[in-house]
């Protein structure tokens, strides 16, 4: 486990999370755990805790990631009926946002806000790492469609930035302040994991002091035909233990991933089943933890196959395999979901039929596990009242003195 640093907030956006209580321009209700309340099942209150509600307390278990096995209501223009963007983020300067980059910035803002705010570090030490595999999708399936049946005349002047990803995860460095450095990871299914790694990796090395590390997403059904659909944001916040502990933050707990490549050859022969079952056994060993239990994001394929019957082989707990659908997010919230409330240790294992594979472990923290968030039949924490920033802007703080930074002329751009 990498112990130097450490998980100290959790952002989860997804069909079932709660939405803020507020609607544009006014206030709106903030938990002390930096998720809105006033909403049954918050986002990070109670023990299903971003759960879609009438599922078991196993979460993503008979679901797609963040989505209902059946199709969620769709908004027109492709958005979905489940955000509302004026809620969440205000009611001016985002509505024209593509979904994956609203649905971004909404899990930001609690990850950022359950983490006490970033304005800890200086803004050219604050980083970010964001994975993604199909956020513009459904903004290329529209500008086709215009440019084929149409005239490129007939394609927006707002959505022409977005033709390149990074777009995306650069207009949340610019909202937080973020310039230290700004990555956008797209590889299959692992993508979430990677940025994990990666920022984890720059902290080590004191490239930054806070990262915020994310995956998001927004499939449609006809981009996976057959597979769950997955719609929703998650973000994670990281720093070394040592300035999270001198700040006197709250250290939610440890997390690591490792990213790999098993040509499918190669996987289905005893060779290549020796050598991933070693990355697992690794894997297993760096979390350190017996009473750890063993997800699954899995596609059949051989190299999922030669995952699955190793993780059998560590003497963990092992939940059912959950099929993994078209990106990188149903890994992503379960590893998130080890935290919002605290759980028992996880591992979490994906791959794709085209070799990518990925572990990822989550060891809370005892004292966060021994003060988990009150269950549904139990009062929630005291809310907080938190008015919008001039300009409709959403402050992030929650139960923290915490506001969003504003670029200055003294700052580099």
């Amino acid at each position: 486990m990498t112990g130097d640093v450490v998980v100290t907030g959790v952002g989860i956006v997804a069909p079932g999370t709660a939405a803020p209580t507020g609607r544009s321009g006014g206030p709106r209700d903030i938990s002390s755990t930096g998720a809105p309340s006033g909403r049954s099942g918050g986002a990070l209150d109670g023990p299903s805790a971003g759960v879609p509600s009438g599922t078991s307390g196993c979460p993503l278990d008979g679901l797609s990631a963040g989505v209902p096995s059946r199709t969620s209501g769709s908004a027109p223009g492709g958005r979905e009926s489940w955000f509302d963007v004026a809620a969440e983020l205000g009611p001016r300067g985002y509505k024209y946002l593509p979904p994956a980059s609203q649905y971004l910035l909404a899990a930001a803002r609690r990850a950022v806000a359950a983490a006490g705010g970033l304005e800890h570090a200086a803004p050219h030490r604050r980083a970010a790492a964001v994975g993604t595999n199909g956020a513009l999708r459904a903004y290329f399936d529209d500008v086709d469609a215009k440019v084929t049946g149409g005239h490129s005349d007939d394609l927006s002047p707002a959505g022409a930035p977005y033709f390149a990803v990074n777009v995306l995860s650069g207009r949340l460095a610019s909202e937080h302040l973020l310039k230290a450095f700004s990555l956008t990871l797209t590889s299959p299914r692992v993508a979430g994991f990677e940025a994990v790694e990666t920022g984890a990796r720059a902290l080590a090395l004191g490239r930054a002091d806070v990262l915020v590390a994310a995956a998001m997403e927004h499939g449609l059904p006809h981009h996976a035909p057959g597979l769950p659909m997955e719609q929703g944001a998650v973000a994670i916040v990281l720093e070394p233990r040592a300035r999270a502990e001198e700040r006197g933050a709250v250290v939610l707990g440890t997390c690591f991933a490792r990213a790999g490549f098993a040509p499918p050859g190669l996987a289905a022969t005893s060779e290549g089943r020796r050598r991933l079952a070693e990355q697992v056994e690794r894997a297993a060993a760096e979390l350190g933890a017996a009473d750890a239990e063993v997800y699954q994001v899995l596609d059949g394929s051989p190299v999922s196959r030669a995952l699955e019957a190793a993780a059998g082989a560590v003497g963990l707990t092992v939940r059912p395999a959950v099929v993994a659908g078209g990106g990188c997010l149903a890994p992503s919230l379960l590893l998130a979901r080890s935290f919002v409330p605290a759980e028992r240790p996880r591992l979490v294992i994906t791959a794709t039929a085209e070799g990518n594979f990925a572990l990822a472990g989550a060891r809370p923290a005892p004292a966060h596990r021994e003060s988990r968030a009150p269950a549904h039949n139990e009062s929630p924490a005291p809310a907080h009242n938190e008015s919008r920033a001039p300009g409709g802007r959403s402050p992030s703080g929650a139960g923290s003195s915490y506001r969003p930074p504003q670029p200055t002329g003294s700052q580099p751009c």
